[in-house]
């Protein structure tokens, strides 16, 4: 079941809101209760009339029309509670579909039928494109609230989760390699000698090389004394 009546007080859904006091999701809701309604009434209207009267097309037209109209209806209601994109859509297509028809039979009727009939007739169809014109674009606000409004944990992107989910298969791979190659080099450490191992097993020099080594590196200090005994 659909969400978002909880959602409707919070911050972001001032985007959806039409005609800035009333939330998408309730003038859709509102509007699809006046839809059954309309459609109901005006359907049974037509049935008596025909069924009262010969048949003609004025009547019969209108009355295949509005049987293919409540056939469609459910999938406004569905769409809209369960937040099925591709049902809105269809309902969406519905009323543009009646927006079509009603300016249409308007101008039929009231250009084939001239007497008082034709135009209330006409004036009747006029009001219900008006208004399912409106409904329309309440609907298409609906429609854009469903597929972009945000839905909690859950309403991530596929893409999004399958960049992440390859970052940590990177950085997982990159841990394994570091792991492996600490321990490589544990074990050419261990295979060094160390610095005791190593004194031991070098060869000592004979002191005559050191006290060399060490007069070479060690600064001679002449005094005076020493100077003036040198042989002029």
């Amino acid at each position: 079941m659909c969400h978002a009546l909880s959602e409707l007080g919070e911050e972001g859904n001032e985007d959806y809101v039409v005609c800035d006091c009333l939330h998408s999701f309730v003038a859709c809701l509102a509007f699809q209760v006046f839809d059954f309604f309309a459609v109901f009434i005006t359907l049974l209207v037509y049935g008596a009339i025909n069924y009262s009267q010969d048949t003609s097309i004025h009547t019969l037209l209108p009355l295949f029309t509005l049987i293919l109209s409540a056939i469609a209806f459910p999938t406004g209601a569905i769409g809209l509670l369960y937040e099925k994109t591709n049902l809105l859509v269809i309902y969406n297509t519905r009323i543009s579909l009646i927006v079509l028809w009603s300016f249409s039979w308007m101008i039929v009727t009231f250009l084939v039928r001239g007497d008082v009939v034709g135009l209330v007739t006409s004036l009747f169809w006029f009001i219900a494109a008006v208004f399912y014109f409106w409904g329309l674009f309440v609907t298409s606000k609906a429609l854009t609230y469903v597929t972009s409004h945000y839905k909690g944990y859950d309403d991530v992107d596929p893409e999004r989760v399958q960049y992440i989910e390859q970052l940590l298969r990177d950085l997982m791979d990159e841990i394994k390699q570091k792991e492996l190659d600490i321990a490589a080099g544990a074990i050419v450490a261990d295979n060094k000698p160390t610095l005791e191992k190593s004194s031991a097993v070098a060869p000592r020099r004979p002191p005559e090389i050191n006290k060399a080594a060490a007069a070479i590196h060690t600064p001679q200090v002449v005094s005076n004394r020493a100077v003036g005994n040198l042989p002029k």
